[in-house]
């Protein structure tokens, strides 16, 4: 199992990071946009991910969320989270 918590600096708009994980690439990408961050991760097979943001997570998949963390499935997610 892996673990994303994101650090969001207010001096950044916009980061993009990956990590080679015995079960294939983890990336992970997030942006400042209309007073929201928008975060776009991509797991690999058989790896289940773990996600923390200290905000809400409004959006999952474009499906109303609101909570703060969530175990994720392989495949591609995008998130919407209050700044």
């Amino acid at each position: 199992e892996a673990v994303v918590e994101p650090l969001i600096p207010k001096s950044l708009d916009w980061v993009k990071c990956s990590y080679q994980t015995p079960k294939g690439l983890l990336r992970s990408e997030w942006r400042k946009e209309n007073g929201h961050l928008i975060v776009d991760l991509t797991i690999p097979p058989n790896l289940v991910t773990q996600v923390r943001f200290k905000k809400e997570i409004l959006l999952l998949d474009g499906e109303e969320l609101g909570r703060n963390d969530l175990r994720l499935t392989p495949g591609h997610h995008t998130l919407t989270v209050a700044l």
